[in-house]
Protein backbone atom coordinates (compact mmCIF):
# COMPACT_ATOMS: atom_id res chain seq x y z
CA UNK A 1 0.00 0.00 0.00
CA UNK A 2 2.34 2.47 0.99
CA UNK A 3 4.66 2.01 -2.32
CA UNK A 4 0.94 2.19 -4.39
CA UNK A 5 0.99 5.52 -2.67
CA UNK A 6 4.32 6.97 -3.50
CA UNK A 7 3.85 5.78 -7.15
CA UNK A 8 0.53 7.75 -7.07
CA UNK A 9 2.04 11.05 -5.43
CA UNK A 10 4.74 10.90 -7.84
CA UNK A 11 2.10 10.53 -10.98
CA UNK A 12 -0.34 13.44 -9.61
CA UNK A 13 2.94 15.97 -8.87
CA UNK A 14 5.04 14.69 -12.17
CA UNK A 15 8.44 13.53 -10.37
CA UNK A 16 9.01 9.96 -11.64
CA UNK A 17 12.31 8.73 -9.64
CA UNK A 18 14.32 8.13 -12.94
CA UNK A 19 13.68 11.99 -13.82
CA UNK A 20 14.38 12.98 -10.01
CA UNK A 21 17.82 11.54 -10.17
CA UNK A 22 18.02 13.74 -13.56
CA UNK A 23 17.73 16.98 -12.03
CA UNK A 24 19.61 16.02 -8.89
CA UNK A 25 22.62 15.81 -11.17
CA UNK A 26 21.53 18.89 -13.32
CA UNK A 27 21.06 20.51 -9.66
CA UNK A 28 19.35 23.47 -8.35
CA UNK A 29 18.93 26.28 -10.79
CA UNK A 30 16.89 28.88 -10.19
CA UNK A 31 18.14 31.82 -12.94
CA UNK A 32 15.07 31.61 -15.00
CA UNK A 33 14.31 33.11 -18.38
CA UNK A 34 13.02 33.02 -21.34
CA UNK A 35 14.51 33.11 -25.12
CA UNK A 36 14.17 36.42 -27.47
CA UNK A 37 12.47 35.81 -30.45
CA UNK A 38 15.06 36.09 -33.37
CA UNK A 39 15.72 36.26 -37.01
CA UNK A 40 18.41 34.32 -39.31
CA UNK A 41 20.78 36.62 -38.56
CA UNK A 42 20.57 36.83 -34.39
CA UNK A 43 18.18 40.04 -34.33
CA UNK A 44 15.14 40.57 -32.25
CA UNK A 45 12.26 40.25 -33.91
CA UNK A 46 10.45 43.89 -33.92
CA UNK A 47 7.05 43.43 -32.34
CA UNK A 48 7.89 40.18 -30.70
CA UNK A 49 7.66 39.63 -26.66
CA UNK A 50 9.29 37.06 -24.66
CA UNK A 51 9.14 37.75 -20.71
CA UNK A 52 8.68 36.58 -17.55
CA UNK A 53 6.69 39.11 -15.74
CA UNK A 54 5.12 39.42 -12.19
CA UNK A 55 1.73 40.72 -12.22
CA UNK A 56 0.36 41.64 -8.85
CA UNK A 57 -3.30 39.95 -8.98
CA UNK A 58 -5.65 39.64 -5.79
CA UNK A 59 -3.46 41.41 -3.67
CA UNK A 60 -0.36 39.42 -4.33
CA UNK A 61 2.73 38.66 -7.05
CA UNK A 62 1.46 36.02 -9.36
CA UNK A 63 4.50 34.87 -12.23
CA UNK A 64 3.30 34.83 -15.90
CA UNK A 65 5.46 33.99 -18.82
CA UNK A 66 4.44 35.91 -21.90
CA UNK A 67 5.56 34.88 -25.49
CA UNK A 68 4.58 35.72 -29.30
CA UNK A 69 6.56 36.01 -32.22
CA UNK A 70 3.66 39.04 -33.22
CA UNK A 71 2.32 40.72 -30.21
CA UNK A 72 -0.46 41.26 -32.64
CA UNK A 73 -2.00 37.67 -32.62
CA UNK A 74 -5.01 37.23 -30.77
CA UNK A 75 -4.00 36.47 -27.13
CA UNK A 76 -4.34 32.94 -25.49
CA UNK A 77 -4.37 32.16 -21.96
CA UNK A 78 -3.44 29.29 -20.55
CA UNK A 79 -5.27 27.69 -17.18
CA UNK A 80 -3.31 24.37 -15.99
CA UNK A 81 -4.27 21.50 -14.60
CA UNK A 82 -3.67 20.19 -10.96
CA UNK A 83 -4.51 22.05 -8.91
CA UNK A 84 -0.97 23.37 -8.50
CA UNK A 85 0.31 21.34 -11.77
CA UNK A 86 1.89 24.11 -13.57
CA UNK A 87 2.33 23.08 -17.33
CA UNK A 88 3.65 26.51 -18.93
CA UNK A 89 7.20 24.45 -19.23
CA UNK A 90 5.66 21.68 -20.95
CA UNK A 91 3.85 24.29 -23.72
CA UNK A 92 7.40 25.64 -23.69
CA UNK A 93 9.10 21.71 -24.69
CA UNK A 94 6.23 20.72 -27.11
CA UNK A 95 3.68 23.35 -27.88
CA UNK A 96 5.98 26.27 -29.17
CA UNK A 97 4.86 26.30 -32.12
CA UNK A 98 1.79 28.41 -30.78
CA UNK A 99 3.59 30.90 -29.97
CA UNK A 100 3.68 32.47 -33.99
CA UNK A 101 -0.29 31.91 -33.96
CA UNK A 102 -1.30 33.49 -30.65
CA UNK A 103 0.36 35.85 -27.75
CA UNK A 104 0.45 33.02 -25.47
CA UNK A 105 -0.33 33.90 -21.20
CA UNK A 106 1.12 31.36 -19.29
CA UNK A 107 -0.21 32.00 -15.33
CA UNK A 108 1.46 29.98 -12.43
CA UNK A 109 -1.95 30.31 -10.68
CA UNK A 110 -2.00 31.26 -6.91
CA UNK A 111 -0.04 28.71 -4.86
CA UNK A 112 1.07 27.14 -7.76
CA UNK A 113 5.17 27.20 -9.31
CA UNK A 114 6.74 30.32 -8.74
CA UNK A 115 3.53 31.93 -7.55
CA UNK A 116 3.82 29.72 -4.35
CA UNK A 117 4.53 31.41 -1.52
CA UNK A 118 5.91 29.18 1.35
CA UNK A 119 5.55 32.09 4.14
CA UNK A 120 1.88 31.82 3.87
CA UNK A 121 -0.61 29.65 5.55
CA UNK A 122 -2.68 28.27 2.43
CA UNK A 123 -5.90 29.99 3.54
CA UNK A 124 -6.27 31.77 0.13
CA UNK A 125 -5.82 28.77 -2.14
CA UNK A 126 -9.39 27.92 -3.23
CA UNK A 127 -11.48 27.04 -6.60
CA UNK A 128 -13.14 31.04 -5.94
CA UNK A 129 -10.14 33.15 -5.20
CA UNK A 130 -8.35 31.50 -8.30
CA UNK A 131 -11.33 32.17 -10.73
CA UNK A 132 -11.28 35.85 -8.98
CA UNK A 133 -7.78 36.06 -9.91
CA UNK A 134 -8.66 34.83 -13.47
CA UNK A 135 -10.94 37.56 -13.76
CA UNK A 136 -8.46 40.08 -13.01
CA UNK A 137 -5.64 38.12 -15.79
CA UNK A 138 -8.47 38.48 -18.40
CA UNK A 139 -8.82 42.26 -17.62
CA UNK A 140 -5.40 42.89 -17.26
CA UNK A 141 -4.08 41.36 -20.52
CA UNK A 142 -7.47 42.94 -22.66
CA UNK A 143 -6.67 46.29 -21.32
CA UNK A 144 -2.64 46.02 -21.86
CA UNK A 145 -2.62 44.25 -25.81
CA UNK A 146 -6.36 46.48 -26.03
CA UNK A 147 -8.23 43.57 -27.10
CA UNK A 148 -12.11 42.99 -26.63
CA UNK A 149 -11.41 39.39 -26.08
CA UNK A 150 -9.01 37.10 -25.14
CA UNK A 151 -9.11 32.85 -26.23
CA UNK A 152 -9.10 30.12 -22.66
CA UNK A 153 -7.51 27.12 -23.07
CA UNK A 154 -8.48 25.03 -19.46
CA UNK A 155 -6.74 21.69 -19.04
CA UNK A 156 -8.12 19.07 -16.33
CA UNK A 157 -8.40 21.01 -13.18
CA UNK A 158 -7.92 24.29 -15.62
CA UNK A 159 -11.06 23.64 -17.18
CA UNK A 160 -13.12 23.91 -14.57
CA UNK A 161 -12.14 27.50 -14.44
CA UNK A 162 -11.99 28.00 -18.29
CA UNK A 163 -15.42 26.38 -18.74
CA UNK A 164 -16.84 28.80 -15.77
CA UNK A 165 -15.23 31.63 -17.25
CA UNK A 166 -16.65 31.23 -20.66
CA UNK A 167 -20.18 30.34 -18.95
CA UNK A 168 -20.11 33.86 -17.02
CA UNK A 169 -18.30 35.84 -19.26
CA UNK A 170 -18.63 34.94 -22.88
CA UNK A 171 -18.06 38.89 -24.01
CA UNK A 172 -14.71 38.24 -23.27
CA UNK A 173 -13.97 35.15 -24.62
CA UNK A 174 -13.24 34.72 -28.75
CA UNK A 175 -13.05 30.94 -28.03
CA UNK A 176 -12.45 27.99 -25.29
CA UNK A 177 -10.65 24.93 -25.12
CA UNK A 178 -11.69 22.43 -22.62
CA UNK A 179 -8.75 20.21 -22.55
CA UNK A 180 -9.55 16.58 -20.65
CA UNK A 181 -12.78 18.50 -19.75
CA UNK A 182 -14.15 17.95 -16.26
CA UNK A 183 -18.04 17.14 -16.07
CA UNK A 184 -18.89 15.76 -12.41
CA UNK A 185 -15.34 14.18 -10.82
CA UNK A 186 -16.83 12.17 -8.10
CA UNK A 187 -18.52 10.06 -11.09
CA UNK A 188 -15.26 10.52 -13.19
CA UNK A 189 -13.12 8.81 -10.01
CA UNK A 190 -15.73 5.77 -9.99
CA UNK A 191 -15.60 5.20 -13.64
CA UNK A 192 -11.30 5.11 -13.52
CA UNK A 193 -11.86 3.25 -10.67
CA UNK A 194 -13.69 0.67 -12.62
CA UNK A 195 -11.21 0.90 -15.16
CA UNK A 196 -8.70 -0.11 -13.02
CA UNK A 197 -10.52 -2.61 -11.42
CA UNK A 198 -11.18 -4.53 -14.63
CA UNK A 199 -7.61 -3.76 -15.77
CA UNK A 200 -6.58 -5.58 -12.45
CA UNK A 201 -8.74 -8.53 -13.13
CA UNK A 202 -7.87 -9.11 -16.21
CA UNK A 203 -4.53 -9.86 -14.91
CA UNK A 204 -5.49 -11.87 -12.06
CA UNK A 205 -3.57 -9.75 -10.32
CA UNK A 206 -4.66 -10.32 -6.39
CA UNK A 207 -2.77 -7.74 -4.97
CA UNK A 208 -4.49 -4.90 -7.31
CA UNK A 209 -7.64 -6.05 -7.02
CA UNK A 210 -7.41 -5.90 -3.39
CA UNK A 211 -5.41 -2.79 -3.17
CA UNK A 212 -8.30 -0.96 -5.52
CA UNK A 213 -11.08 -2.80 -4.33
CA UNK A 214 -9.91 -1.04 -0.74
CA UNK A 215 -9.26 2.49 -2.33
CA UNK A 216 -12.27 2.72 -4.45
CA UNK A 217 -14.62 1.56 -2.09
CA UNK A 218 -17.14 4.85 -1.92
CA UNK A 219 -18.19 3.36 -5.71
CA UNK A 220 -20.64 1.20 -3.37
CA UNK A 221 -19.95 2.55 -0.17
CA UNK A 222 -20.51 6.21 0.08
CA UNK A 223 -19.42 6.27 3.98
CA UNK A 224 -16.29 5.20 2.35
CA UNK A 225 -13.57 7.92 2.29
CA UNK A 226 -12.15 8.48 -0.95
CA UNK A 227 -9.53 11.42 -0.16
CA UNK A 228 -6.26 11.89 -1.56
CA UNK A 229 -4.68 8.89 0.19
CA UNK A 230 -7.08 6.91 -2.23
CA UNK A 231 -6.93 9.14 -5.23
CA UNK A 232 -3.54 8.35 -5.13
CA UNK A 233 -3.69 4.78 -4.89
CA UNK A 234 -6.09 5.07 -8.21
CA UNK A 235 -3.68 7.30 -10.15
CA UNK A 236 -0.72 5.08 -9.67
CA UNK A 237 -2.75 2.29 -11.04
CA UNK A 238 -4.76 4.71 -13.93
CA UNK A 239 -0.66 5.35 -14.62
CA UNK A 240 0.08 1.50 -14.93
CA UNK A 241 -2.47 0.75 -16.73
CA UNK A 242 -2.32 3.69 -19.53
CA UNK A 243 -5.40 5.46 -18.41
CA UNK A 244 -3.52 9.00 -16.92
CA UNK A 245 -0.67 8.62 -20.27
CA UNK A 246 -1.17 6.48 -23.23
CA UNK A 247 1.26 5.32 -25.47
CA UNK A 248 5.28 5.47 -25.16
CA UNK A 249 4.73 9.15 -23.49
CA UNK A 250 5.04 9.29 -19.81
CA UNK A 251 5.65 11.74 -17.04
CA UNK A 252 9.51 10.27 -16.85
CA UNK A 253 9.49 11.65 -20.39
CA UNK A 254 8.06 15.09 -20.19
CA UNK A 255 9.80 16.12 -17.29
CA UNK A 256 13.20 15.50 -19.16
CA UNK A 257 12.22 17.34 -22.08
CA UNK A 258 11.43 20.21 -19.81
CA UNK A 259 14.24 20.43 -18.11
CA UNK A 260 16.62 19.29 -20.97
CA UNK A 261 14.78 21.53 -24.11
CA UNK A 262 13.70 24.74 -22.34
CA UNK A 263 14.83 27.48 -20.74
CA UNK A 264 11.98 27.84 -17.96
CA UNK A 265 12.37 24.67 -16.52
CA UNK A 266 14.64 24.10 -13.24
CA UNK A 267 15.17 21.42 -10.41
CA UNK A 268 13.61 24.34 -7.78
CA UNK A 269 10.36 24.97 -9.84
CA UNK A 270 9.61 20.96 -10.37
CA UNK A 271 10.21 20.75 -6.66
CA UNK A 272 7.95 23.74 -6.30
CA UNK A 273 4.95 21.93 -8.99
CA UNK A 274 5.42 18.97 -5.96
CA UNK A 275 4.73 21.07 -3.24
CA UNK A 276 2.20 23.24 -4.72
CA UNK A 277 0.27 20.16 -6.51
CA UNK A 278 0.20 18.42 -3.16
CA UNK A 279 -0.97 21.17 -0.83
CA UNK A 280 -3.60 22.86 -3.27
CA UNK A 281 -5.06 19.26 -4.01
CA UNK A 282 -4.86 18.51 -0.22
CA UNK A 283 -6.99 22.15 0.14
CA UNK A 284 -9.30 21.73 -2.82
CA UNK A 285 -9.93 17.87 -3.20
CA UNK A 286 -13.23 18.45 -1.43
CA UNK A 287 -14.22 21.47 -3.48
CA UNK A 288 -13.50 19.28 -6.62
CA UNK A 289 -15.31 16.23 -5.74
CA UNK A 290 -18.23 18.47 -5.66
CA UNK A 291 -17.73 19.92 -8.90
CA UNK A 292 -20.72 19.29 -11.24
CA UNK A 293 -20.44 21.62 -14.98
CA UNK A 294 -23.83 19.54 -15.94
CA UNK A 295 -26.29 22.64 -15.53
CA UNK A 296 -24.33 24.71 -17.63
CA UNK A 297 -25.56 23.94 -21.07
CA UNK A 298 -26.10 27.33 -22.96
CA UNK A 299 -22.98 29.30 -23.53
CA UNK A 300 -22.50 32.42 -25.86
CA UNK A 301 -19.00 31.63 -27.22
CA UNK A 302 -17.11 29.14 -29.40
CA UNK A 303 -16.55 25.81 -27.30
CA UNK A 304 -14.27 23.16 -28.70
CA UNK A 305 -13.18 19.95 -26.72
CA UNK A 306 -9.82 18.48 -26.82
CA UNK A 307 -10.26 14.69 -25.93
CA UNK A 308 -8.08 11.90 -25.50
CA UNK A 309 -9.67 8.84 -26.47
CA UNK A 310 -8.08 6.55 -23.29
CA UNK A 311 -8.24 9.64 -20.79
CA UNK A 312 -9.96 7.93 -17.49
CA UNK A 313 -7.78 10.22 -15.42
CA UNK A 314 -11.16 12.95 -16.29
CA UNK A 315 -13.25 10.41 -17.31
CA UNK A 316 -13.25 11.29 -21.46
CA UNK A 317 -16.96 9.97 -22.44
CA UNK A 318 -18.34 11.58 -20.04
CA UNK A 319 -16.98 14.80 -21.35
CA UNK A 320 -18.40 13.54 -24.77
CA UNK A 321 -21.89 13.21 -23.42
CA UNK A 322 -21.27 16.67 -21.83
CA UNK A 323 -20.54 18.04 -25.22
CA UNK A 324 -23.71 16.48 -26.97
CA UNK A 325 -25.70 18.73 -24.31
CA UNK A 326 -24.03 21.70 -25.03
CA UNK A 327 -25.50 24.76 -26.66
CA UNK A 328 -22.93 27.17 -28.53
CA UNK A 329 -22.82 29.41 -31.58
CA UNK A 330 -20.01 27.35 -32.31
CA UNK A 331 -18.86 23.77 -31.11
CA UNK A 332 -16.46 20.91 -31.90
CA UNK A 333 -14.77 17.82 -30.07
CA UNK A 334 -11.48 16.74 -31.30
CA UNK A 335 -10.56 13.36 -30.32
CA UNK A 336 -6.75 12.51 -29.89
CA UNK A 337 -6.98 8.36 -30.90
CA UNK A 338 -3.52 8.10 -29.18
CA UNK A 339 -4.03 9.84 -25.86
CA UNK A 340 -4.78 9.88 -21.92
CA UNK A 341 -5.16 12.71 -19.99
CA UNK A 342 -2.79 15.41 -21.73
CA UNK A 343 -3.09 14.97 -25.66
CA UNK A 344 -1.52 18.70 -25.94
CA UNK A 345 1.48 17.07 -24.84
CA UNK A 346 1.20 13.60 -25.94
CA UNK A 347 0.14 14.40 -29.73
CA UNK A 348 1.91 17.79 -29.06
CA UNK A 349 1.83 17.88 -33.29
CA UNK A 350 -1.38 17.26 -33.95
CA UNK A 351 -2.60 19.48 -30.72
CA UNK A 352 -1.12 21.84 -32.14
CA UNK A 353 -2.40 21.99 -36.36
CA UNK A 354 -5.74 21.90 -33.78
CA UNK A 355 -5.12 24.60 -32.02
CA UNK A 356 -3.93 26.75 -35.27
CA UNK A 357 -6.23 25.64 -37.90
CA UNK A 358 -9.44 24.64 -35.94
CA UNK A 359 -9.44 26.88 -33.13
CA UNK A 360 -8.09 29.99 -34.02
CA UNK A 361 -10.49 30.19 -37.01
CA UNK A 362 -13.28 29.30 -35.33
CA UNK A 363 -13.86 26.05 -37.72
CA UNK A 364 -16.44 24.21 -35.96
CA UNK A 365 -17.71 20.43 -37.73
CA UNK A 366 -20.92 18.46 -36.71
Amino acid sequence: MIKKILLGTLSVIGLGLVTLALVLAVGFMDDVSTPPFVDKDGKPVPGSLAAIEWQDIGGIPQWTLLRARDTSQPILIVLHGGPGAIEAEAYRAYNAELEDHFLVVHWHQRGAGWTLDRTSDGSDINSERIYQDLEELVERMKTRFGREKVYLAGHSWGSILGLRYTYEHPENVAAYVGIGQVRNLKESEKRGCAFILEKAQAEQNAEAIAEINKACAFVNDPTKPYDMEQMLVQRSYLTEYGGAFHGPMGMTDMLYDILSQTDEGTLSLILRMAEGSLDSAQRMWPELMAFDATPWTDFEAPIFFALGRHDYQVNAAMAAQYFETLKAPCKHLEWFENSAHSPLFEEAEAFNHFMISTVKNNQCHP
